[in-house]
């Protein structure tokens, strides 16, 4: 049989072997399950809430680490002037521009602004109002990602594990065959070797009977002298 030929039956053998058939089924599973897992999904919340204490106030800000969008719409009526600023954890303003010569927002009677707050350098931890009269109506929408299906990562794990499990068995299966298998064509090869050396052996030891003759009909002398030779020379 050629390799070519060879490669295919071993092939066809891996399969059709049970142990192999389970544990791709098994792997192709917990593929799925872990792909499935790890689909995003975008969630959004807004917080609402209003100012209306004359003076300095501040709100927390609640927001994950990481989040994709994060932003406050401020909206002042009813009033002369209203400040706002965000400050970190150390509680210093943080700078609302690039070149940090902007640290504050300046509303007045009816107008409204909207700050992204994931564009701030530094993450803001408090954000603090200056009205001196009117309402300050704000708003907090937060967008993050979610992966809801992310529990299935736990089931893919183990039918990773077990499909493995069966595909090394079946593997060590297939190699314990192919081995005894080659084992088996190694013997008849060299039993076919010794018999070609045996009969080429035996053709050696034969003597076929015109050699023989051609034998006894030379004898030769202690002097090197055949004996018709010698019988030539006394007739002589």
């Amino acid at each position: 049989m050629n390799k070519k030929g060879e490669s295919g039956s071993i092939l066809l053998r891996i399969l059709s072997d049970r142990n192999i058939q389970i544990g791709f089924t098994l792997l192709a599973v917990a593929l799925i399950l872990a792909f499935v897992g790890a689909l995003p999904e975008r969630v959004s919340s807004t917080e609402d809430g209003e100012v209306t204490q004359e003076g300095e106030s501040f709100r927390a800000i609640t927001q994950p680490y990481l989040p994709i969008n994060s932003s406050m719409t401020f909206n002042y009526s009813e009033g002369e002037s209203a400040r706002i600023w965000f400050e970190d954890d150390e509680g210093d303003k943080i700078p609302l521009d690039e070149r940090n010569e902007q640290y504050e927002i300046e509303l007045g009677d009816g107008e409204n602004h909207t700050q992204d707050l994931t564009e701030l350098v530094t993450r803001p931890r408090t954000v603090h109002f200056n009205l001196t009269s009117g309402v300050l109506e704000y708003s907090h929408t937060i967008t993050t990602e979610t992966k809801p299906y992310g529990l299935l990562s736990f089931p893919a794990l183990l039918f990773l594990l077990i499909g493995m499990v069966y595909a090394f068995k079946g593997k060590g299966v297939i190699a314990a065959e192919i081995k005894r298998k080659k084992m088996i064509e190694e013997e008849k090869e060299m039993k076919k070797k010794r018999e070609e050396e045996k009969e080429e052996a035996s053709d050696e030891k034969t003597i076929y009977p015109g050699e023989e003759k051609q034998e006894e009909g030379q004898h030769v002398d202690f002097m090197g002298m055949s004996d018709s030779s010698e019988d030539e020379e006394k007739e002589g």
